[in-house]
């Protein structure tokens, strides 16, 4: 999930509150929420960290902070998020996204069920990163 600013706004400040408590506010293109499946991909293009499949914790990532000291955080994932949007912006999850009303509030926890999900027996989680981000791979110039 992810709120990202307008093309009208310069800049989207995002309020974070974990457990009712403040974190920060972000000044800048937005911020991700994601879970360990979804660490690896916009999240990571952002700065942010890969998290196995099997973390149990939520990721947040600033989306192009204007603040160096602003940096992406792993939160449990039995916490409750709140986000708080100073301004008109995009709510984007997976492929799809919507218009969200400055101001809004928005309250992020896990399900109460999980999923089971299908692996084939040859994959691994390293190897597949290793793989599709090229680890380890002499690159000539």
């Amino acid at each position: 999930m992810f709120v990202h600013r307008t093309e009208e706004a310069s800049l989207l400040r995002t309020e974070l509150h974990v457990d009712g408590r403040y974190v920060a506010t972000y000044a800048g293109d937005g911020a991700i929420v994601a879970t360990p499946t979804g660490s690896t991909a916009y999240s990571l293009s952002c700065g942010g960290p890969i998290l196995t499949p099997d973390s149990r914790g939520l990721l947040i990532t600033p989306i192009s902070a204007h603040t160096l000291t602003l940096r992406p955080v792993i939160v449990p994932d039995t916490v409750e998020l709140h986000l708080r949007v100073g301004d008109d912006c995009f709510l984007g999850c997976d492929s799809s996204r919507t218009t969200l009303a400055g101001g809004s509030e928005l309250t992020l926890r896990r399900a109460p069920f999980t999923i089971r999900l299908v692996r084939l027996g040859s994959q691994n989680f390293f190897t597949a990163i290793r793989e599709k981000l090229m680890w380890g791979t002499e690159i000539r110039l």
